[in-house]
C-alpha cells in the first residue's frame, strides 16, 4: 500500500488524506483563535480574577491620585497590612494592591506598572511576598 492509496482510519470511519490535512489545519488555526478571543473577553473564572479586578478598580478610582505609597505582593501582604493604619503611621496616603500567591512576582510587577502609569507621584513601592515565591 503506497501513500496515495492509503486512508486514515479513525473510529472505523475512512478519512481521505486531503480531508485530514484540511481538518488538521482548521484545528490548528481555530484553537489559538478561540483562546485569544476568550483571553480578550476577560471572563472571571475564579477568586483570583475577582481579586485582580478589585485591585485594578482601586487603581482607576478617582482618589488614587493622592496615593504616594503602594503595597504589592501576595496574600501575606494583603492580609497582614492595613493601608489606613499604615497611612497614619507613615504620614503618606497608602494603597494596598496585593494579589494572591498564584500571581507571583509577575502579578506584583503588573499591578505596580499599572499603578505607576496611572499615578506618577508614587514614591514608595513595598513588596511583601512569602519565601516560596
Amino acid at each position: 500500500m503506497n501513500f496515495l492509496n492509503s486512508c486514515i482510519s479513525i473510529f472505523k470511519h475512512r478519512v481521505k488524506p486531503k480531508t485530514f490535512v484540511k481538518l488538521f489545519i482548521l484545528f490548528c488555526i481555530s484553537i489559538p483563535s478561540i483562546s485569544f478571543l476568550l483571553n480578550r473577553l476577560d471572563f472571571t473564572l475564579n477568586e483570583n480574577d475577582l481579586i485582580e479586578k478589585y485591585q485594578i478598580s482601586k487603581i482607576y478610582n478617582k482618589d488614587f491620585d493622592r496615593v504616594t505609597t503602594i503595597i504589592v505582593g501576595d496574600s501575606s501582604g494583603g492580609n497582614g497590612t492595613n493601608a489606613k493604619y499604615f497611612s497614619r503611621l507613615v504620614g503618606q496616603q497608602t494603597a494596598n494592591l496585593c494579589l494572591t500567591g498564584s500571581w507571583g512576582i509577575l502579578g506584583s510587577l503588573g499591578i505596580a506598572k499599572k499603578a505607576l502609569e496611572k499615578n506618577q507621584k508614587i514614591k514608595n513601592i513595598i513588596i511583601i511576598h512569602t519565601l516560596d515565591i
